[in-house]
């Protein structure tokens, strides 16, 4: 068995390619476990030097390691600048392809919408963690500038709740429903403009369990849902998520590991067959940076190493971070690219992946990830799959759920197409970024029929970049298109809902064979006759559109593209 996994679940190994960037420090709530991205408290240190730090002040706010850590600066917020994207660029060379927008409260960022968009172009895939204070009013500007995911930190189902976790000062009931709304709101703008949402629930112990079960009761049913554990609380909040997941009868279906990072997440199936997520954290460490560390034990150290973080200071210079717990082992940008500690996070990186993946592949019940599991072991597939057109989304989602399927995820995607033979509609190039992940694929359509599509594809690290490298081979995209899918799975079939612009959404049913999607699509309620395997330029054709006219087809700015 691979380390720190669940025994007889398939194993899939990625490679951690992600910057976490803090790009506020103001928030509005006073939550008691903060650690505030290790730094401190900017509000309750303004006035202070470091070496005279402290965790908590005046505003109510924590910064649970802020007084021990060595932090040696305050943050500032970011701006969204030529220098801010050149930071970007150079750190790109690290082979970091995901930019992980942090806080305080990022929704609180006055320009969020342009630091979104200046990371997406230059290449990063975006994702956010927010409480949801000010979502509402900033999610769908941010969706268009390319944002992909949300982590959204919920902590309550009710005032009274979320007050608990609040500290003492502002345990104000009135205050803490206005922040609850205020989190719904965030959700249904994401599910409005296609953003992929997940609510993180952190564990503190024994006395949160009633909790939590009845946040799992409100959000599991919606979006996905993930469990952490407390860095403050130790072992006592891993034992209260273990005793929430045998409370609710969870299996382990799948492990999740990032190798060169401590992140890692299990995957648990309920009794009610919701699926939810125990993110852990592996005891990882960098060989030589941690090697001498004080809190190199399993009690200070919670974390490890967690990744790079990147922080402004109010000096201007941009400082990127090893681990909450060092905060003194932040290096300038330019010290930090030039030095020996960005080699050892590249290479402990590599070499952990090699390692894990062999382990993995040694292993019947570990493959590698792919978003699409049926396709990890073959690159060139036949597709079975077909297409019920002009659906009502939220009536199918409910056909979908009440069935008993599984929400997978939702997010806005975008392609490039090249032609392979100027005007031969049979057989194209595409590059796809559904959110998750990006592929290249030459797809092959042989007939309208369910299995009459076939497909060569890979895996790619970048979207943009890898859009370049065509272009030098002598393809150019005929067109760039948008999209929004929600995923479900239902008895092994992928089940999806799509919405294009200009025309009515469609659902799409794929399956490991034609008499798999048949049987899917009886159950929910669709005879052989309402199904078609026709390719989207075709379906556009019903509605006498010409797709192969258009070179770019996106939302407008103002569309309300409902993705549920």
């Amino acid at each position: 068995m691979m380390p720190d996994v669940a025994a007889n679940v398939p194993t899939y190994v990625d490679k951690d390619t992600t910057l976490r960037i803090k790009v506020v420090d103001a928030c509005g709530m006073t939550c008691t476990f903060c650690h505030n991205e290790g730094t401190p408290v900017v509000a309750d240190n303004s006035r202070r030097t470091a070496g005279e730090f402290v965790t908590a002040g005046t505003s109510g706010r924590v910064s649970i390691y802020a007084a021990s850590n060595g932090a040696n600066f305050l943050p500032a917020t970011v701006e969204p600048s030529e220098e801010y994207q050149r930071a970007l660029i150079t750190l790109r060379e690290l082979g970091l392809t995901e930019l992980h927008i942090t806080g305080g409260e990022p929704t609180l960022h006055p320009r969020l919408v342009e630091v979104v968009r200046l990371a997406r172009d230059v290449g990063y895939r975006v994702r956010m963690t927010s409480n949801g204070e000010h979502g509402a009013d900033v999610l769908g500007a941010c969706a268009r500038a390319g944002l992909d995911h949300v982590n959204f930190s919920v902590f309550g189902t009710t005032a009274s709740e979320l007050a608990q976790v609040q500290s003492t000062r502002f345990q104000d009931t009135t205050r803490a429903a206005r922040k609850i709304e205020a989190l719904r709101a965030s959700i249904a703008t994401c599910e409005r403009y296609g953003i992929g949402a997940r609510a993180n629930i952190v564990v503190l112990d024994d006395t949160h369990v009633e909790r939590v079960h009845r946040l799992l009761d409100e959000y599991s049913s919606t979006i996905s849902v993930r469990l952490l554990n407390s860095l403050d609380h130790g072992t006592a909040s891993v034992a209260a998520i273990e005793r929430v997941l045998a409370e609710r009868g969870a299996v382990a279906v799948a492990d999740h590991v990032t190798a060169g990072v401590s992140g890692a997440r299990t995957e648990y199936r309920m009794a009610d067959g919701r699926h939810i997520s125990f993110k852990r954290l592996r005891p990882t460490r960098l060989p030589d940076t941690c090697a001498g560390c004080r809190f190199n034990n399993g009690t200070d150290c919670q974390e490890g190493f967690y990744g790079l973080r990147l922080y402004r200071d109010r000096d201007g210079r941009w400082m990127v971070g090893v681990c909450i717990r060092r905060m003194d082992l932040c290096q300038p940008l330019d010290e930090f690219l030039h030095g020996e500690l960005a080699t050892e996070v590249v290479r402990f990186r590599e070499a952990e992946y090699a390692r894990l993946a062999q382990h993995a592949s040694s292993l019947p019940s570990c493959v590698p990830r792919s978003s699409r599991q049926r396709r990890a072991h073959r690159i060139m597939m036949t597709e079975h799959e077909a297409k019920v057109l002009e659906i009502d989304p939220d009536e199918f989602e409910h056909r979908v759920v009440a069935l008993g399927g599984r929400r997978i995820d939702g997010a806005r995607q975008r392609r490039y197409v090249y032609d392979i033979v100027p005007g031969d509609q049979s057989r194209w190039v595409r590059l796809r970024d559904t959110g998750t992940e990006t592929t290249l694929t030459i797809k092959e359509i042989a007939d309208d029929g369910i299995d009459g599509t076939t497909e060569t594809e890979v895996t790619v690290s970048d979207f943009e970049t890898t859009n370049i490298l065509l272009g030098k081979l002598g393809y150019r995209p005929k067109a760039y298109q948008e999209n929004t899918r929600v995923r479900f799975e239902l008895d092994g079939a992928e089940v999806t809902i799509d919405a294009w612009p200009h025309i009515p959404p469609y659902a799409e049913i794929e399956a490991e064979s034609t008499s798999a999607v048949l049987a899917v699509a009886d159950r929910l309620g669709y005879a052989e006759q309402d199904l078609t395997g026709e390719n989207t330029t075709k379906i556009y054709a019903r509605y006498g559109i010409d797709l192969s006219s258009i070179s770019y087809l996106a939302f407008p700015e103002d569309a309300n593209a409902k993705q549920s």
